[in-house]
């Protein structure tokens, strides 16, 4: 038991100080994007979730600060404009110690007399945890079953090809023709789709686990050095190493949901705990939750979302966004200039000539552009096909009401201090090439389709952009 309280501890600071970085990063980006300044709304949740990730790390109150910093965290990334799929494994997480410490603190768990009970009560809340992450998988299997690439087995090889989220994207590009290469590439995507559907059962047993530790190491070797993402490779280790490096005692099958028969209090909460659980993860399932937003249409927030999906999501159970067909096409992008003081035009970080994500600001916990993500979210707006989008698409609408990539010029006039106006040539590119039976093309050249120069300036207050076409 102490090496478990130990390890828990270590974790929480982990989890805590990476959420608490961040926060302070996507906050930066709103304050460089508006011009140096946040209105009181965002100040408020800023400080807010700050606050409260602090005490999170320190241990401080834990049972309350772990709930409600769960419930924050979901609407700091509506009002900010940012979304991660960490997000959920840090919100799962905080709700899994806001039980344990709730229990141990009760039950004084932590007496020696009470260990066994004690790794009883934190296996279920192991299983839990996992179960939540379990049921993020079989929702994104959910809307992968249904899309053309992963029907055909080309969704993983078109991942890892993409310049957009593959980092040896090039390389990928040219292993693509050899029979046992493409197959091999359609067995890797099939055998996601089964292991997303399989993770929950997997659990329950101690062979099956064994293959789920391999699936872990597998996955975040994949996730960490060959694909572009936030911080979910960070985020997934800490949840492998809760749940799987254990030096006490561990349960499976049945014993997994068995509890002391003398603590029948303890077996009435865990029932009720399952129950409610249970009924939340249903309301968010893709079928449930599409009637239950047309029954509650009527009850709305004033951030146009429906209240019951925002009341779910807020603990961390609503659909994942999946990588399918419309991302991987990738037949749209562009790439930016700006005019420096010698009137010669020099690359903006964001993508390159040849379509490879570039970093704005270099980090070393954030990679190819993904420190500010202002301009990971516009960018990734464009890429997806979006060339016009608009505020309507934007989490938080009463802020941007510009194009993406005006965003991303206003963010990079202020974030370079200009004071007068600025130059900025803007090329964008399209594959004209879709695809056909869920077969997707293989010829990744794109086509200049306009050239556009903009001449911005502003002040505080006022922005402007004109725009012609060469």
């Amino acid at each position: 038991m102490t090496d478990e309280l130990r390890k828990i501890a270590i974790i929480r600071i982990l989890f805590g100080s990476l959420e608490l970085y961040r926060v302070l990063n996507n906050a930066t980006g709103m304050f460089l994007s508006q011009g140096y300044k946040l209105i009181g709304e965002e100040w408020i949740y800023l400080c807010t979730t700050a606050i409260l990730l602090i005490f999170f790390i320190t241990g401080k109150k834990l049972v309350i600060v772990s709930a409600i910093t769960a419930a924050v965290l979901p609407k700091f990334e509506n009002v900010f404009g940012c979304g991660s799929i960490s997000t959920p494994l840090f919100v799962y997480f905080g709700i899994f110690l806001s039980m344990w410490t709730w229990m141990l603190n009760k039950y004084k768990l932590d007496k020696e007399e009470n260990h066994l009970l004690g790794l009883q009560v934190l296996d279920k809340l192991y299983w839990f945890l996992f179960a939540s992450y379990g049921i993020l998988n079989l929702l994104s299997a959910y809307v992968h079953i249904k899309d053309p690439y992963w029907q055909s087995g080309d969704a993983m090889e078109m991942f890892y090809a993409h310049h957009f989220w593959g980092k040896w994207y090039e390389e990928f590009r040219n292993m693509h023709g050899p029979s046992w290469w493409n197959h091999f590439m359609h067995w890797l995507s099939w055998s996601v789709l089964a292991s997303q559907l399989l993770l929950i059962p997997a659990y329950l047993f101690k062979w099956s686990r064994k293959l789920l530790f391999i699936w872990f190491i597998i996955l975040i070797i994949n996730i960490a050095f060959l694909l572009r993402v936030v911080f979910l490779p960070h985020f997934t280790l800490l949840l492998f190493v809760l749940l799987f490096y254990k030096r006490s005692p561990q349960f499976y099958g049945k014993d997994l949901f068995k509890i002391d028969h003398k603590l029948p209090e303890l077996r009435n909460f865990f029932k009720v705990f399952y129950v409610v659980g249970g009924v939340l993860l249903m309301l968010k399932t893709p079928v449930v939750s599409q009637g239950v937003d047309k029954v509650f249409w009527f009850v709305r927030e004033w951030d146009t979302r429906v209240w019951l999906m925002k009341k779910t999501s807020q603990i961390g159970y609503f659909q994942p966004v999946v990588i399918n067909a419309d991302h991987l096409e990738g037949h749209k992008r562009f790439v930016l200039y700006r005019q420096n003081t010698k009137n010669k035009l020099e690359l903006v970080p964001i993508l390159s000539p040849k379509g490879k994500r570039l970093s704005y600001w270099p980090d070393p916990l954030f990679s190819e552009n993904q420190g500010i993500e202002q301009i990971y979210a516009n960018t990734m707006g464009h890429i997806t096909g979006y060339d016009s989008f608009t505020y309507e698409n934007s989490p938080t609408p009463y802020k941007f009401r510009q194009r993406a990539i005006h965003r991303l010029i206003m963010l990079d006039y202020r974030a370079t201090l200009s004071k007068d106006s600025a130059v900025y040539v803007v090329q964008f590119y399209e594959r004209r090439k879709p695809s056909t039976s869920g077969k997707p093309s293989w010829d990744f050249s794109d086509t200049l389709m306009g050239k556009f120069t903009y001449v911005y300036w502003g002040d505080s207050d006022k922005f402007k952009i004109i725009r012609h076409q060469e």
